[in-house]
């Protein structure tokens, strides 16, 4: 159970920075580290939430087919 646990927040935190990871590439070097760390909380709340987003969309996705294929 651990294991999966683990697992599980390694998924959520790898899919954090995925989300984050364009903004760091940008301004990384170019912009100031208070303008980068407001940035970071700016887009934070977003990439926490992607789980939600990709549950929509694959809901929305099997909808579309399901109701594509009951015509």
């Amino acid at each position: 159970m651990r294991r999966l646990i683990f697992i599980l927040g390694m998924i959520y935190v790898i899919g954090i920075a995925v989300q984050v990871w364009p903004l760091l590439e940008t301004q990384w070097d170019t912009v100031p580290a208070s303008h980068l760390a407001a940035s970071l909380a700016e887009r934070l709340p977003g990439a926490a939430a992607w789980p939600a987003r990709a549950w929509e969309r694959t809901h929305a996705f099997f909808a579309a087919q399901t109701n594509f294929a009951s015509r």
